[in-house]
């Protein structure tokens, strides 16, 4: 064999190699449980009016747990709306830098949320 077709073929393996494992990140990704605690017995209507009076980040990321606990863990799509609405409320104010979202993930659920935001198509 040519040793530019040994090259080729050489170059050809790590690329597909290379597109095996981002896949397979991509794929455990996805699997990723969403893990946020039990929510159950939040109270969705005391965060919405919480969030309302305040309007800090925090009482808005509450809400989103809330929203979003429902929507994954539960089965509830009627929420999708309210996510992407409030979930690019938060996106604005990271962008504002009016949150500061590392200070808000305690136990990682923030990125979560995020993940859970952004399948909506908040952007």
């Amino acid at each position: 064999m040519k040793r530019s077709t040994v090259y080729a073929v050489f170059i050809l393996m790590l690329a597909l190699l290379a597109a095996a494992t981002w896949i397979a990140g991509v794929k455990r990704e996805s699997e990723r449980p969403f893990d946020i605690g039990d929510l159950s017995g939040a109270d969705r209507d005391a965060a919405e009016t919480a969030y309302r009076e305040s309007g800090t980040p925090e009482d808005l990321a509450g809400l989103l747990k809330i929203l979003c606990y429902r929507y994954k863990i539960e089965g509830d799509e009627t929420v999708l709306p309210d996510i992407r609405t409030y979930g690019q409320e938060l996106l604005d104010m990271a962008k504002a830098q009016t949150a500061d979202l590392e200070k808000m993930d305690e136990n990682g659920d923030i990125l979560q949320i995020l993940n859970v935001i952004r399948s909506t198509g908040a952007k």
